[in-house]
Parts: C-alpha cells; sequence; structure tokens
C-alpha cells in the first residue's frame, strides 16, 4: 500500500507549512542578497559572516521560533541559523532558512556535533544543567551554491547538542533539496542531516526521532553521507540512544558526482542504539550511492519512465544488507503509471548482501515477486512481474478453444 508522504514525514512537512491553517512563519523575514553585510554576525560556535535572526551574537535569537532566513543572489555567508540558543532551556522551533540563490561559502569547519548551516540550534555549554530540544525546523536549498571548503561542514535541519548535564532530542526537523549545487572541495567533508542530537554528560539520553531529508534534484559533488536522524551519546558512559521514524526521500532527477554519498537512515554512536522504522522512500531511475544502510523500511516507488530492465539504485562497495529490511513495491504515479508486462524484470537494488525472504504481491494487474538473484559474483534485489493465476488459466482456455476451433 502507498503510504502518504504527509504521513511519512509528520510534522517535519507541517514544519514547511503545507497546511491550510495559519502561516507558520510569524516573525519578519529575513532575506540577505548581499546589499546590507551588517546584517551578518558573530555567532557563538560558528564565527563571522553569519546569516541569522537579530540577537544571535549574544548566544541567543530574539525569537526561537517562527524565523524564515533566506539567502538570495549577490549574497554570501559563512554559515545559516534559522535560530539558536545557548543560553537557556528555551525550545527552537519551527523555523525555516531557505537558499534561493547565492553563496553559502563554508570556510569554519566545525565539529562533528554542530553545524554550518542549521534550520534551528540548541546549544548547551559545559556549564549547563538543562535539556535541549531542536523541533520541526527546516532546511530548503532551492538554488544558489553551498560550497564546502573547512573540514567537518554538516547542513542539519535541526540540532540539539548539550556539553552540559541533560538530555537532548532533535524531533521532526527536515533538510529539502530541490536545486542548487553542494561543491564539496575538501572531499567527503559534508554531511547532510534531518535531525542531529549529542549529549556529553554521563548517562544522558539522547534522541533524534521523526526527521527527514528530502533530495527531489541539485547537484552533490562529493558529498559524504545523507542521514535521516543522528543520536550520539557519550562514548565511555553512554545513556540511551534513539533514532527512529526517520525518512530519506529520493525522487526527481540528483545528480551524485565525484565520491558517492553514503545514505543512512538512522545513525546512533556508540553503535547499538534504538533504531526502528527508519524509511528509505525512493522513485528515481539510474541513482548512484556509496551504500545504504540502517533502514528498516524500504519503499520503491515506480516511476512513469521506468522501463523494463532499468535500476533504480546502485551502490558501490558499501553495498546494502537487507537483513531484517522490509521491502514494498508500488506506483509512483497512478495517472501516469510505467508500462509494466508479464516477464519485466527492475532492479531495485544493485550489490546487496544478508539475509531476505522473496515477498510476493499483485500490483497493476499482474503479480510479482521481490527476491534476490546472484549472477555473475554479485548480488542484487529485484522486482519480477508475472501473469496472475487467474489471467494465465484464462490465457491457456483460450489457446485450448483456439486449437479446437482450428481443428
Amino acid at each position: 500500500m502507498k503510504r502518504s508522504l504527509f504521513h511519512i514525514l509528520g510534522c517535519a512537512v507541517l514544519a514547511l507549512g503545507f497546511s491550510a491553517a495559519a502561516p507558520v512563519w510569524a516573525q519578519v523575514p529575513i532575506v540577505y542578497d548581499g546589499s546590507d553585510p551588517t546584517m551578518l554576525q558573530n555567532v557563538p560556535t560558528l564565527g563571522n559572516d553569519v546569516l541569522a535572526p537579530s540577537g544571535s551574537n549574544t548566544g541567543k535569537s530574539n525569537s526561537l521560533a517562527g524565523n524564515s532566513v533566506t539567502l538570495e543572489t549577490g549574497g554570501t555567508v559563512a554559515g545559516i541559523r534559522g535560530a539558536m540558543n545557548s543560553l537557556d532551556a528555551d525550545e527552537v522551533s519551527g523555523n525555516h532558512v531557505i537558499i534561493e540563490s547565492g553563496v553559502a561559502n563554508l570556510l569554519v569547519g566545525v565539529q562533528m556535533m554542530s553545524a554550518s548551516i542549521a534550520g534551528g540550534e540548541h546549544y548547551a555549554l559545559s556549564s549547563a544543567s538543562y535539556g535541549v530540544s531542536s523541533r520541526s525546523n527546516v532546511v530548503s536549498i532551492r538554488g544558489g551554491e553551498v560550497v564546502v571548503n573547512s573540514v567537518i561542514t554538516p547542513i542539519v535541519g535541526g540540532l540539539a547538542a548539550n556539553y552540559g548535564t541533560g538530555s537532548a532530542a532533535a524531533l521532526g526537523n527536515l533538510v529539502g533539496i530541490e536545486g542548487g549545487v553542494i561543491q564539496d572541495n575538501n572531499i567527503t567533508a559534508t554531511s547532510i542531516i534531518g535531525g542531529s542530537a549529542y549529549v556529553r554528560g554521563d548517562g544522558e539520553d539522547v534522541e533524534a526521532s521523526g526527521n527527514a531529508v528530502w533530495i527531489s534534484g541539485g547537484e552533490f559533488r562529493s558529498v559524504n553521507e545523507i542521514v535521516g536522524g543522528r543520536a550520539w551519546s557519550n562514548a565511555v558512559a553512554p545513556g540511551t540512544a534513539t533514532a527512529s521514524n526517520n525518512t530519506v526521500i529520493i525522487d526527481g532527477t540528483p545528480i551524485f558526482t565525484g565520491a558517492l554519498p553514503m545514505i543512512y537512515g538512522a545513525v546512533t554512536i556508540p553503535a547499538g542504539g534504538t533504531m526502528v522504522d527508519n524509511i528509505l522512500h525512493v522513485s528515481t531511475i539510474g541513482l548512484s550511492v556509496r551504500g545504504l544502510e540502517n533502514f528498516q523500511l524500504m519503499d520503491f516507488m515506480l516511476p512513469t519512465a521506468l522501463a523494463n530492465g532499468d535500476t533504480m539504485i546502485t551502490t558501490g562497495a558499501a553495498g546494502a544488507d537487507l537483513t531484517g529490511v522490509t521491502i514494498s513495491v508500488d506506483i509512483d504515479n497512478p495517472l501516469a503509471p510505467p508500462t509494466i508486462v508479464a516477464g519485466n524484470r527492475y532492479t531495485l537494488i544493485s550489490n546487496v548482501s544478508g539475509t531476505f525472504a522473496p515477498v510476493s504481491g499483485t500490483l497493476g494487474g499482474l503479480s510479482y515477486t521481490i527476491s534476490i538473484v546472484t549472477s555473475g559474483g554479485s548480488s542484487s534485489l529485484v522486482l519480477d512481474f508475472r501473469m496472475l493465476l487467474a489471467q494465465l488459466l484464462l490465457s491457456l482456455r483460450r489457446l485450448r478453444t483456439q486449437r479446437r476451433t482450428r481443428q
């Protein structure tokens, strides 16, 4: 059964403003086109030339919710924040960073648990004793160029990082990319993460759930990884790390070049945290990635242009371990379905491993089977179509009738 993307993304979709109710963005929009450099600030954890709401240079934006911060043609910045708070327990929520055009020239490296571009950031210093939360924040990249010249440069929908005593939660955040270029000059320094949470304190809980990365276009040059949600705990005395119900959606015609990215549904650090119901939702053809990992559900939506023999995802050396993964297929656009006939075979993922029991069902009036097929030393997850038994019996009856008529 085809699941609605609104169902899959939950509050992250609502954060984009897809609602008939009052607009999500309650604050005065901030738009930077380079004409007034005084709009840029020196922001704690990031440095100079940062585009952010007023007050961010103090460590806490004057508004923590409902901000809209846009980079347009002519603007060049070193980082972007929809809102940030590093002073107290007030949550950062419902903010939107938009890159329409212009250049985000990311010169300064940040810690892996921070971000160069974030829809919202809630950050607690080592002296703090409260929890931090970043919820329903969004980064939308529609055009322009993000140039990475630093060692570590995450782009995160919502970030919660706690260096003190207390928990951290990144919930329902989203990175949506439909255009533009992400150019990684350091080769694999860039991470694109729906929601990221970090705790340093012993035994503190950390959660990154309900987050998403939605890619429908754009060019990605040597991007290192794409992650639905990441929960990072203290390695020596970890608390509970949970990264569940995160989603990576890839549709349209994105272009991955150079060093290919790894795609993760979720990541927990250290390994072994709780990862449940993380979803890969794909409706594109000919996508090449380094590998797929930590997905419990994979939805393949067959696009209109899909032809017999096509491959939807080609994985590199990292491959895709399908042990414990639930696979489903459906038609992406019922009004313009692909041409499917009995005998057609499609490769859903090349270079797979693990234990996977074949799945059968019906689609478009035909029976199908999803299974792992090995050929030439390489295994692939394939989708085979055949006639339904009733159709086959009907065809046999017709054939017999034709033979009797000829006799």
